[in-house]
């Protein structure tokens, strides 16, 4: 087949599975592991199609030594972590296997499919908009029927809505995040949006804000109030958000939330927990963590498949706080290099001077410390992934 059929066929074949994976990051499926694995190969068969590529590619990579630096270093700090620690060293090896293919790789195939204009950024927004417009409606059947079209999970307003994800904090957290970008492009556009896409991104707001509460996630809450709080106070500053515009997004969240409250006891029972710090066993696990993150404080533990120590915790697998977690798992040598590749980040996001960027930031900050794993979550870290994307793609210089 000649080279630029290759190509052709390569770039449709890298579409696809882009799709797929974006569609699949929140279920935990095989699908997910077949489009990420896809994405890889279409790329691969872009490039040998392509004689420029690998140059090419390589150019990318130039630009990025510090997070190629970074990211090597807390995948050494992995690696020592395990060395120190045999017990359960396939688990180990799975996991370093993962994060660098699953996100490392498909970080800078993104970037570099982006640079060449396989991919517009029109299109992955426009993707990652309507995925989240499925997932949030879906949470709106799961309410009216008591379960979800996409996998038939059950869920309610007496258990609350996990959607079609494995549990309601992860669909909490994914319609924490739909709520905030959608509300964050409706104000930011405001001036450059038609009339259609204003009225798919309020409507798109308010399912995600039902959907949000009802999921009873309290961590995720956190992440809304402190993403739109950063938003909306930097837009003030801009001059991007008029007082009509403020005022009547605070009284629709604050009508939405009132109205759903009164007629809902058991968000009573969830709010009325958030008030009084009801910690659901956090301040139970943080001791235990402290103590372990103690006995090997400098590299850490290693990527343990289950966490021991919190066997005596009810109903737990996670620390449930991502300053602990990272701590056990890596020690402090591993700590100073997330938390370089964090200021990293921060540095870039000012840069950038986008303050949808940087409401996303500290809402991700905030909902790690309560909920989540920043280490083996690969739904968190698969967002972290796109996250990065749209961080970074500002570095690069697109071919015309």
């Amino acid at each position: 087949m000649h080279t630029m059929q290759i190509a052709s066929k390569s770039i449709t074949f890298f579409k696809f599975f882009l799709i797929l994976w974006i569609v699949f990051i929140p279920l935990k499926t095989v699908f997910y592991q077949i489009a990420w694995v896809g994405l890889t190969v279409s790329f691969l068969g872009y490039c040998f199609s392509v004689r420029t590529c690998r140059r090419e590619f390589k150019e990318t990579l130039t630009k990025f030594k510090d997070i190629i630096f970074l990211f090597g270093a807390i995948l050494l700090a992995l690696v020592i972590a395990s060395l120190l620690n045999p017990a359960h060293q396939v688990v180990h090896w799975r996991w370093l296997f993962s994060y660098i293919f699953q996100y490392f790789v498909i970080f800078f195939i993104l970037l570099h499919m982006y640079r060449k204009n396989v991919f517009t950024l029109t299109f992955i927004i426009k993707t990652i908009l309507a995925v989240l417009f499925i997932y949030a409606l879906d949470g709106l059947w799961q309410l009216a029927f008591g379960y979800d079209l996409l996998r038939h999970k059950i869920g309610s307003v007496a258990i609350g809505l996990p959607g079609p994800t494995h549990n309601r904090n992860v669909y909490g957290m994914l319609m924490a995040i739909t709520a905030f970008v959608s509300f964050a492009l409706a104000i930011e556009k405001f001036k450059t949006l038609r009339q259609k896409e204003r009225i798919f991104l309020w409507a798109l707001f308010l399912i995600a804000l039902v959907d949000l509460l009802l999921s009873y996630s309290r961590a995720s809450w956190l992440f809304f109030v402190t993403a739109s709080g950063i938003f909306m106070f930097f837009s003030m500053k801009r001059g991007l958000l008029n007082s009509k515009l403020l005022y009547g997004s605070f009284l629709l969240v604050i009508g939405v939330a009132v109205t759903l409250y009164l007629i809902d006891p058991h968000l009573q029972h969830r709010f009325m927990q958030l008030l009084h710090g009801e910690s659901s066993h956090r301040l139970q696990m943080w001791p235990l963590a402290i103590e372990e993150i103690k006995k090997n404080w400098l590299f850490g533990h290693g990527l343990v498949h289950s966490l021991y120590f919190l066997h005596v915790v009810e109903n737990t697998r996670y620390i449930q706080n991502s300053l602990l977690e990272i701590l056990f798992t890596v020690g402090v040598f591993g700590f100073i290099f997330y938390t370089w590749l964090l200021i990293v980040v921060f540095k870039q996001i000012l840069k950038n001077r986008d303050i949808l960027q940087l409401g996303f930031f500290f809402g991700f900050l905030v909902i790690s410390l309560f909920d989540h794993s920043m280490i083996k979550g690969s739904i968190q870290l698969s967002i972290l992934t796109i996250f990065a994307f749209f961080v970074f793609k500002e570095r690069l210089a697109r071919a015309q």
